[in-house]
């Protein structure tokens, strides 16, 4: 779907239910020691040394030498070596994913707590104070200057739609200068209130979460699909800060005049060539019909353009399936993109949503590579009506 470096998404990590992972010395002491560090006041210097460990290599040898043997199975979903991969693969593309993200934060483990609605301003207050510590200077720079360029290639509804939505505060940190042509465009969307315009923390986070080449992208789904799938509590608990931030930005753009969408309909390539291919169409096949729930445990990222799908621009990395998705509540993040990725059409919703698949069809799409075109299976994703009561 999205040029990122490596930016995986809940299908291309689909993972397995920790009780369903096979025994394997290397993994299971891999994760006891994730869950000692998870224990310390300062976790990360041991999170960085188990990132070069030789116990870290054999994982990822292990890795490769269990997809080897269920390569070609044609049942691969329900054999344990493919189980075994895609659980040691998603563990150690996390870990890996978050020790890359300490670069650019001086991350500390959080309490876990039940996130509250934002609007809370004491909470909000807090994590924005605790966000503002943890970023490095140089990073916050290199944020601001590159939003400072693709700020110009944005036309004058959306620059008028960026500066509606942030204090004026945050306007001023980013240089940003509203025009009487901003202005006049502002009116159409009314005022918006105090409590949903984006502080320094929410647009930084959101612009280093969609951004081309850092990779924070990775951190953050990563950790959350590792804790919703093998209970892991460290790397989500290092990177909470940092979530808190961006899921308060995707709750007030969500919530904006010009932003936000409701009930767009955005498509999702999803690679079967990958660690967890097997289990990504399995669970798929499995839910189509039936009333069984996709549930998308982080951030969920898709584009509303088709043609930017990447069973379009990358079908030929082994991209052969496709999610059309009926996203409830999202917003267009396409503004906040760096400029080398803008246009791509980006939607963000938040965490947690889920879905009932509603049909499977066979689509033609085009193929850049060929010229020509391919057909690919699509998987209508609706979203699930929650019980009264639940």
């Amino acid at each position: 779907m999205l040029n990122k470096i490596s930016r995986m998404t809940a299908l291309q990590q689909t993972a397995i239910p920790r009780r369903a992972i096979p025994s394997h010395s290397s993994l299971e002491q891999l994760q006891q020691t994730l869950k000692k560090a998870g224990e310390t006041s300062n976790p990360l210097p041991m999170l960085q040394q188990v990132r070069v460990s030789p116990l870290f290599n054999d994982v990822l040898q292990m890795v490769e030498a269990a997809r080897e043997a269920a390569r070609g199975h044609e049942h691969a979903h329900l054999d344990p070596d493919a189980r075994l991969a895609a659980a040691g693969y998603a563990i150690c593309h996390a870990v890996g994913a978050v020790t890359d993200m300490a670069e650019h934060y001086e991350l500390t483990l959080s309490p876990r707590r039940r996130s509250g609605k934002p609007g809370d301003a004491a909470q909000a207050d807090a994590n924005e104070r605790a966000f503002m510590e943890q970023i490095k200077p140089k990073h916050v720079e290199k944020l601001r200057h590159e939003f400072s360029r693709s700020w110009e290639f944005n036309d004058t509804t959306r620059q008028a739609a960026i500066l509606s939505a942030i204090t004026p505060e945050v306007a001023a940190h980013f240089g940003l200068i509203s025009t009487s042509a901003h202005d006049e465009q502002a009116r159409v969307w009314g005022p918006i209130a105090p409590d949903r315009l984006l502080h320094d923390a929410e647009l930084l986070a959101l612009l280093d979460y969609v951004h081309s080449q850092t990779g924070t992208f990775n951190a953050v789904n990563g950790s959350a699909l590792v804790t919703a799938y093998y209970g892991d509590k460290l790397l989500a608990g290092v990177t909470q800060v940092f979530s808190t931030a961006l899921n308060g930005a995707i709750f007030k753009l969500s919530k904006h005049p010009y932003f936000g969408k409701t009930n767009i309909t955005t498509y999702k390539g999803v690679n079967l060539t990958s660690h967890s291919g097997p289990f990504r169409q399995a669970m798929l096949e499995a839910a189509v019909g039936t009333r069984k729930l996709i549930v998308f445990p982080q951030v969920l990222s898709a584009t509303s353009d088709p043609l930017r799908s990447y069973a379009v621009t990358k079908h030929h990395e082994g991209y052969f399936l496709e999610c059309e998705i009926v996203m409830p509540h999202g917003f267009d993040a396409d503004p906040f993109h760096d400029i080398s990725t803008m246009g791509e059409m980006e939607i963000l919703g938040p965490a947690g949503q889920k879905f009932i698949v509603a049909a499977k069809r066979e689509v033609t799409i085009p193929n850049p590579e060929t010229g020509g075109s391919s057909v690919i299976e699509r998987f209508v994703l609706d979203p699930a009506v929650d019980k009264p009561g639940s």
